[in-house]
């Protein structure tokens, strides 16, 4: 069986410890133990893992003071943490995931919950990695470029007949729009890659200033425009990111390097600049801050995400004095389907039922994934619980009977049970046990 990626387990219960271990190695994890903190940190610190299941209650030091050491040390700080611990108050939990845990695991646990947890956060770390990896590289691309272009500059100061041409080719070999307006006239000279990057395929007569503005979205638009009249004002260099449409309506990212300059009192004042087109690296920005809240396979919230959410609505309820639902939907039989069919047939088992619940709801609504095969509905400012079981009936229509995978019609069945707050509990968890108690 191939490594599937490299635990740290920390628990002072030696029982505990092997059992965990056992489990694990038997899904195909490379495994090591350790049974205190001081270890555990010696262990993290000479070779970091993949991922840390940590008991909390331990003699000496405690699981929360190992989180925050591992944290607070450059080599360890991305390493994901879960607590798994027979602690169950939210006050341990909100300390947990303010020292940096991913997650929060109770014992006695769940073995299929705990290893998709375990998987979830391990795709997670994956994809940092792999995205961090590439906007560092595409930030130090970026860099580079920009300092080309400064040399380039000064390069265009010192001989600015003789070297136009090398400058050009340069710069659009360095894939960097150059242009240069005359403010008084607000007219501009543009070269073909900066052309391209607004989507034209020569500069417009009108291009100046004021064209560049209009290209701004709105949202942005003015203070980009205050950005250039106070460094114009100043006379000093100045660089900044901004959307634009292009041309064609698309939305893009640039990254523009301007600076004022005037040959003589009796010229007029110019500006010269760079664009850069840095719309890859602002999406991959966006992954990042995706991935850690919502389910690789679905993209839907996970768990950390819809308690989030739970919170929010929870705090509107006591102000407008309305309700909060909580409809937990569990396919019954998604294990035996794995087992018979195999994961890729599960994970389109899965993703069919995400849609469907998707499009069963309101916009107002959130659809989330907790576990394997379990989803959560969440109803916020309910005012009136008196329709819940009829929502209730339109989820049960909503999911498929079957679902058909290339040549394969796939039985799904599915249980479901709601909770309401305040009236069933007044935290997350307890409503999660509420929920799953009435499903049917």
């Amino acid at each position: 069986m191939a490594n599937k990626g490299t635990l740290l387990v920390v628990d002072d219960t030696p029982a505990s410890l092997k059992l965990l271990t056992e489990i694990l190695r038997g899904e195909g994890y490379d495994v090591r133990s350790a049974i205190s903190g001081e270890l555990a940190l010696t262990a993290a610190i000479t070779e970091p893992p993949d991922l840390v299941l940590l008991d909390i209650l331990m003699p000496e030091m405690d699981g929360f003071e190992v989180c925050r050491k591992l944290k607070a040390r450059p080599e360890t700080c991305y390493v994901p943490v879960i607590f798994v611990s027979a602690l169950s108050e939210t006050t341990e939990k909100v300390q947990g995931f303010g020292l940096g845990a991913v997650d929060f695991v109770n014992k006695p646990y769940q073995r299929e919950e705990l290893l998709a947890r375990i998987n979830t956060h391990l795709n997670v770390r994956k994809m940092q990695k792999h995205i961090s990896a590439q906007n560092a590289q595409l930030r130090a691309n970026e860099i580079q470029l920009v300092a080309q272009s400064r040399e380039l500059e000064q390069a265009r100061k010192a001989a600015q007949q003789e070297s136009d041409n090398s400058l050009r080719l340069a710069l659009e070999a360095g894939k960097l729009g150059n242009w240069e307006m005359n403010l008084a006239a607000d007219t501009a000279k543009s070269s073909r890659r900066n052309n391209e990057i607004f989507g034209f395929n020569r500069t417009p007569p009108d291009w100046g200033l004021n064209a560049f503005l209009r290209s701004v979205v709105p949202e942005d638009r003015a203070w980009v425009a205050s950005e250039f009249q106070t460094n114009i004002e100043r006379n000093s260099n100045f660089h900044f990111d901004c959307r634009i449409h292009r041309e064609d309506g698309e939305l893009r990212w640039i990254e523009i390097h301007a600076e004022p300059f005037q040959e003589a009192a009796n010229k007029p004042p110019r500006l010269y600049g760079i664009t850069i087109d840095v719309t890859e690296r602002k999406r991959n920005d966006e992954q990042l801050k995706f991935h850690p809240h919502h389910d690789p396979l679905t993209k839907l919230p996970n768990r950390l995400l819809m308690e989030d959410r739970f919170s929010q609505a929870a705090i509107r309820a006591g102000r407008t004095k309305s309700k909060a639902a909580l409809l937990f939907v569990d396919l019954d039989n998604l294990s035996s389907i794995i087992d018979a069919r195999g994961h890729s047939i599960g994970d389109a088992v899965i993703d069919t039922v995400a849609t469907r619940l998707m499009n069963c709801v309101e916009e107002t609504d959130s659809v989330g994934r907790l576990g394997i095969g379990e989803f959560l509905i969440m109803l916020p400012d309910l005012n009136d619980d008196a329709d819940l079981p009829a929502f209730m009936d339109k989820v049960r229509k909503c999911l498929p009977a079957q679902v058909v995978v290339g040549s394969l019609n796939v039985s799904v069945s599915a249980s479901v049970g709601i909770a309401v707050y305040p009236d069933d509990g007044g935290t997350f968890d307890a409503l999660t046990v509420k929920g799953r108690a009435s499903m049917r």
